[in-house]
């Protein structure tokens, strides 16, 4: 099964339109070939200031909420972050799409102004699949 750029597969073998590298000269598809609709995988990464609780405290504090985060719309999977010596924690996090992962960012900031932190940072990148896999990174739920 073929895979586009995106890391998704193809329909039937037919070619994906997102793996089409930018500027490229190849002739258009023709009406046999089909674009890829799928979204491709966003990875949103969050910190905010944290005092803690860190470790097995912070496992036991927060498992209600990380078994939440499971049902959050096209969410693939999470990473927890946390560094004591800064004061910070987060998480990275892998979306289906990017309106899956700004959906949850928006959620995710308004729990945190509700817990009155602020100063939180956020970035959402697209995810290079074909690099992602050769380095063997999760990019599907198990």
């Amino acid at each position: 099964m073929a895979l586009c750029r995106a890391s998704h597969a193809t329909n039937a073998g037919r070619r994906c339109l997102s793996s089409r590298r930018p500027g490229s000269r190849r002739r258009p598809y023709s009406s046999e070939e089909r674009t890829c609709t799928r979204p491709s995988p966003r990875l949103l990464q969050a910190d905010f200031p944290s005092d803690g609780p860190f470790g097995e405290r912070m496992a036991t504090a927060y498992r209600d909420l990380a078994e939440s985060i499971n049902d959050e719309p096209g969410m693939i999977w999470k990473i927890w972050t946390e560094n004591s010596k800064t004061s910070a924690a987060g998480g990275v996090y892998l979306f289906a799409s990017e309106a899956d992962a700004r959906a949850y960012l928006t959620k995710h900031t308004a729990r945190l102004q509700e817990w009155g932190i602020t100063g939180n940072g956020s970035r959402i990148f697209e995810v290079n699949g074909p690099l992602s896999a050769v380095n063997g990174a999760p990019l599907r739920r198990a």
